[in-house]
């Protein structure tokens, strides 16, 4: 696990080792969620990995632009640990190829 205070960081640290998924947080300081998964899915090193989107922003609207951005899933705050672990198997799942 690898974690980012704020998006350059994650940026950097992305670019040198590739997770196989990203948690991440619409709000973060410097760049805001939205833009960094945009920056991400136009990256060849980045653009593959399933993102989901933490946040508390709820609307509607947020939720499409999460999706439209390139976000796989988008769980809003409050959420339980147990939630978003099977949202991160489903994801990691989709990853792995049938045999």
């Amino acid at each position: 696990m690898v974690v980012a205070e704020d998006a350059a960081v994650a940026i950097k640290r992305m670019q040198q080792f590739p997770p196989d998924l990203i948690l991440l947080d619409w709000m973060l300081p410097g760049m805001s969620g939205i833009e960094l998964a945009s920056r991400l899915k136009s990256d060849q090193v980045t653009e593959s990995i399933p993102i989901i989107m933490i946040t508390a922003k709820g609307e509607e609207d947020d939720k499409v632009r999460g999706h439209e951005t390139g976000a796989e899933d988008y769980v809003t705050k409050p959420f339980s640990a147990r939630e978003l672990l099977a949202r991160i198997q489903v994801r990691i799942a989709a990853c792995i190829p049938a045999i």
